[in-house]
């Protein structure tokens, strides 16, 4: 019989392999990285291709009717602004819940002031294909104001689950949206008061740089005893159609809207006195007859009402009645031929927007 011999070295290897294989097949190498990361969602306009890059919105303004406005048209207070959007997310992250839509604002300053005032709109409806409509109701506070927008694009998961941008616009502009940094919480939205250039994708051209104009179908003009003091008036009692005026009183226009609630606004115009519908009858000549005595000086003097921050200067908000002979058109220059001043005259005020 023969003796099998292995050689040292063999068995030594054999050994030693053996040795290796059993050590690290009980242990297993890893690493890891930071969470993953997704991108932030966007809101883009409804009639062009979706962009992962722009944002984008379309505006529509409806009148009072609810009829969609032209381009050319103005704008009025009382009229809807709707801003309509569909989200876009390249992950496929998505905001059931309206989150986005919750963020909206419109913005206004309110007259001689600079500061804007950023108000939330409400009551968000949805589509067809996603598209979420946010509309809001100018009021008469923006009369003389442009009109911008901000909104915060939001998913309901996701990270990031929201924009670190805020978009914004000048809602009458038909460029581009833009974007500004926002906080955490996406609640500093600036008041720098400046036209960025930055507008809202799809919307009307309107006249001008695209301030909002009085809708005069929801105001009314009023007559009141006044008085001024230290450069203010003050009003009193409201006359009617049958109220007669007297010599050497003071009388001050009022201006109100009924939108909703009675507001004053009465530093939104300026306004002018006239003499109209002469009746010699009433001066005890039934004979007579006279011209009308248009624009007649008035005083400019300061008035508060609901809409101004602070007292402001109304052009000609005030006329008081003169003596016979102290009659004056606006420019200074006397008034001659009159029988017996402003006596037989009824007294017309007109307000005219600013």
């Amino acid at each position: 019989m023969k003796k099998l011999t292995l050689k040292q070295v063999a068995l030594g290897l054999l050994i030693a392999g053996y040795s290796i294989s059993g050590a690290y097949a009980a242990d297993t190498v890893s690493t890891k990285t930071d969470f993953i990361l997704g991108h932030a969602p966007l809101v883009n306009t409804t009639s062009k291709p979706q962009s992962f890059s722009q944002n984008s919105v379309d505006i529509k303004v409806l009148n009072a009717s609810s009829i969609q406005i032209a381009d050319g048209d103005v704008v009025k207070n009382g009229y809807t602004i709707q801003l309509t959007y569909k989200l876009a997310d390249q992950d496929g992250d998505t905001d059931p819940d309206l989150a986005t839509a919750k963020t909206v604002k419109f913005a206004y300053t309110k007259r001689n002031t600079t500061d804007y005032t950023w108000v939330e709109a409400l009551n968000p409806t949805t589509g067809a294909n996603g598209e979420v409509t946010v509309s809001w109701t100018i009021p008469a506070a923006a009369i003389g104001s442009k009109i911008y927008y901000a909104i915060i694009p939001k998913t309901k998961y996701g990270n990031p689950n929201q924009s670190t941008k805020e978009v914004y616009g000048n809602v009458f502009k038909k460029t581009d949206a833009g974007s500004r940094e926002v906080t955490q919480t996406g609640t500093n939205i600036p008041n720098d008061g400046v036209d960025s250039g930055t507008g809202g994708g799809l919307g009307p051209d309107v006249p001008g740089d695209g301030t909002i104009r009085p809708n005069e179908d929801t105001f009314a003009i009023t007559i009141h005893e006044a008085t001024i003091n230290n450069g203010a008036v003050a009003m009193n009692t409201e006359l009617s159609a049958s109220s007669k005026p007297e010599v050497g009183k003071t009388y001050a226009a009022k201006v109100t809207l009924n939108q909703g609630s009675i507001q004053d606004i009465t530093t939104q115009f300026k306004y002018t006195w006239s003499l109209v519908d002469f009746d010699g009858n009433k001066i005890g000549d039934p004979s007579l007859t006279s011209q009308p005595v248009d624009n007649v000086q008035a005083s400019t003097v300061n008035y508060q009402d609901d809409v101004s921050s602070s007292a402001q200067a109304v052009t000609n908000i005030a006329y008081t009645i003169p003596v016979n002979d102290q009659v004056k058109k606006a420019d200074g220059s006397a008034v001659t031929g009159l029988f017996a001043g402003a006596q037989g005259y009824k007294l017309q005020v007109v307000a005219e927007a600013l």
